[in-house]
């Protein structure tokens, strides 16, 4: 999945202008009740600006507050200028910048401004990714790390036609142990299931009807 896939397209996004003043860019934020937003000049990405950001850089001004709102131009404040993807990168890279900021702007290979990725698309995957959204029986297991044991899973799974919602492993650079959570539609035969994980060598920590 690419980048361009999850994003937010640039019709959908508020942005302003680098030669807006802050005044302007302020009422925006303000008025929309948003925190930051993408600068751009035309449509070329120029970096983002917030109200933490405003308020920061008209503390530390020699100018007055009203000069200062009234003069000063967005694009002269604007920050993360390089803080963005190309929208054919793979949306894991991403993630890196959002985990310290809510949203990394996208963009063409000339720098033109195609959408906005924002922190709730992240959390919104990975309920995907766990089948948060469909019913079905949700599977809590540890296996020691060996090799072939996540195919003989699967080809337990594929062999008994388990119809699987989600399968997802952490603990992909311990060397010693794996976590796993399968979801599966509901299965009358689930003890028998179970038993059949253990003998593989998977032990169950948790199970659950969602």
């Amino acid at each position: 999945m690419l980048a361009k896939h999850r994003m937010l397209q640039n019709h959908q996004v508020i942005t302003v202008q680098s030669n807006d003043t802050v005044d302007r860019a302020l009422n925006l934020l303000l008025e929309k009740q948003i925190d930051s937003v993408p600068v751009l000049s035309g449509n070329k990405y120029v970096g983002m600006i917030s109200q933490a950001e405003i308020f920061r850089r008209c503390f530390y001004s020699e100018l007055s507050k009203e000069e200062y709102i009234k003069n000063i131009k967005i694009g002269e404040i604007a920050t993360h200028q390089t803080n963005c993807v190309k929208a054919e990168e793979p949306f894991e890279d991403t993630m890196h910048s959002l985990k310290k900021y809510p949203s990394i702007a996208v963009v063409d290979d000339e720098r033109n401004f195609v959408g906005l990725v924002i922190r709730y698309d992240v959390i919104k995957i990975f309920q995907e990714v766990l089948g948060k959204d469909c019913r079905g029986i949700r599977i809590s297991m540890t296996s020691m790390e060996q090799e072939g044991q996540l195919a003989r899973l699967l080809d337990y799974l594929h062999h008994f036609k388990i119809n699987v919602i989600s399968l997802v492993t952490f603990d992909s650079k311990d060397q010693l142990l794996r976590r796993m959570v399968l979801k599966i539609e509901a299965n009358k035969n689930i003890d028998k299931i179970l038993s059949k994980f253990e003998e593989l060598g998977l032990r169950i920590v948790s199970v659950t009807n969602e």
